[in-house]
């Protein structure tokens, strides 16, 4: 349900993490699970397609669940949570939701280039307790290789992407919700809502990080990273959506991350983290390099921490059979960090510790980041946590552990996926059969980059200056993932020695 104009006038900023909690609860997944980008009621939505997917921010139907979204809201919220004034911004962002009410298709664009200048000049708060944190790159050199590299590892790493497809596939219908709405619809969750297929934008950022790694290898650069974005990646949303624009405006990467971009904190660079796990099975300070500066193409702090902690449990997973194990071994290659994330995992496992019971856990953890966006890296890294503590290795109890919690239940799971797939060397048949393998993807070229995908485009691709809305659907074979992580992988190890 999207808020009306009049509850945002005036806004102060309790009453904007008011409304950005009121909009989250009064989401109920089931509305289609193929939602597409297309949101509003907006009658003429005429101009060039980077004017239309910016108006978006004001309110989206999230993909999968259909649930509305005001991008925006969380947004503003997020650069308080950074340390700055958004006062300034606050009737800003009234203003733009009441275009979008009244179907101002033009100031809504004018006022969403407003607010995202009038959040980048925001002054900073200098007591914010986020400044207590310093937060820099830790994994900066090529680390020697681990002693030891299981002998079923691309078997391994095959069970980890599938664990990945299922589990994303098995998120889409939950996007943006609470564990309680879903509860509320779905009742216990332990299988696919409904037929799997919801389209997986996660997986054309992997592919995109995969061709850069292959065409420039352990040497490559944030700048590499951005440039396959802009060969590859043919519409984007959110934080990754800034990135894009700003790399196809001649701004490099990292700087594509930070300019003009108040959600560098949320979850997306954690949701495409696995690759990196994939293509360094063993070598968790190598694909924890990786995913970093990949990951600086889009988001900072907190953001890039977060990737760099998904890939190292991935990675760690194929040294441990245990997911508790991988967690803690992660865990531990960030105890030297002062960056806000590092304490976000202390915290986390802290309360796993004092535990038995996932439920008490969740409900602590989710309570005290209840003012941070859905999106935010902190509670969803939080539902990863649980469900990797409390479901004993078993992916249908972990599943399920991460529909209670909501939220980005769509790299959540496929992030707990790949884990399990990783640790336990397989996945399920009740999972696994019923995506037969494959994904969609929004890739227009995944064919030239995996072989046997097939790509079917219906509608023309801008060029790389413009921000393309086009819809495309690539079936991506398994295989062929698996065939380009383990060539990549093999590579980079004879490259280490």
């Amino acid at each position: 349900m999207a808020p009306k104009a009049s509850l945002a006038r005036g806004l102060n900023q309790i009453g904007l993490r008011s409304l950005m909690r009121e909009t989250l609860v009064n989401a109920v997944p089931g509305h289609t699970h193929q939602a597409s980008l297309d949101p509003s009621a907006f009658g003429d939505r005429s101009g060039d397609s980077r004017e239309r997917e910016l108006s978006d921010f004001w309110g989206v139907r999230v993909p999968g669940s259909g649930v509305w979204d005001c991008v925006f809201v969380g947004a503003v919220a997020s650069k308080n949570d950074l340390g700055f004034d958004i006062a300034a911004s606050l009737p800003l962002l009234s203003a733009g939701l009441d275009a979008h009410e009244n179907g101002d298709f033009t100031a809504s664009v004018l006022l969403a280039d407003q607010l995202l200048d009038s959040l980048t000049q925001a002054p900073r708060i200098e007591q914010h307790t986020a400044h207590a944190y310093r937060w820099s790159p830790m994994f900066r050199t090529h680390r020697t290789l681990p002693d030891r590299l299981p002998a079923d590892w691309a078997d391994r790493v095959r069970a980890g992407w599938l664990g990945q497809l299922a589990g994303a596939a098995f998120g889409a219908p939950f996007q943006a919700c609470t564990g309680d709405a879903i509860g509320e619809v779905y009742g216990a969750v332990n299988r696919f809502a409904g037929p799997p297929g919801a389209t997986n934008e996660i997986i054309g950022y992997q592919l995109a990080a995969v061709e850069a790694l292959e065409t420039v290898g352990r040497g490559v650069s944030a700048a590499d990273f951005g440039g396959s974005w802009c060969d590859r990646i043919v519409a984007a949303r959110k934080t990754e959506w800034v990135a894009l624009d700003n790399l196809r405006s001649g701004l490099g990467a990292p700087r594509s991350a930070w300019h003009r971009n108040p959600m560098t904190e949320w979850s997306g660079a954690q949701s495409r983290s696995m690759v990196f796990g994939l293509i360094a099975p063993s070598w968790p300070l190598e694909a924890a390099r990786l995913a970093q500066i990949e990951a600086s193409v889009s988001h900072a702090g907190a953001g890039i921490e977060s990737a760099a902690f998904g890939a190292l449990v991935v990675s760690y997973a194929f040294l441990h059979q245990d997911p508790r194990a991988a967690v803690l071994a992660a865990a531990h290659d960030l105890s030297s960090s002062r960056g806000e994330f590092a304490a976000v995992i202390r915290s986390c496992l802290d309360v796993c510790r004092r535990t038995t019971d996932s439920d008490v856990a969740r409900i602590e953890l989710l309570a005290r980041f209840e003012d941070r966006y859905w999106d935010h890296s902190f509670p969803n890294i939080a539902s990863v946590l649980v469900a990797l503590w409390f479901g004993d290795g078993d992916f249908t109890r972990s599943m399920a552990l991460v529909a209670n919690s909501g939220l980005n239940t769509v790299g959540n799971a496929a992030l707990v996926g790949t884990v399990l797939g990783v640790v336990n060397s397989s996945v399920p048949s009740w999972w696994s059969n019923p995506i037969k393998e494959r994904m969609q993807s929004t890739r227009p070229d995944v064919a030239t980059l995996a072989t046997g995908a097939t790509v079917t485009t219906v509608a023309t691709v801008a060029t790389v200056a413009t921000v393309a809305t086009v819809t495309t659907v690539a079936t991506v074979a398994l295989d062929s993932l698996v065939h380009q992580s383990c060539s990549v992988a093999e590579t980079f190890r004879f490259d280490g020695r």
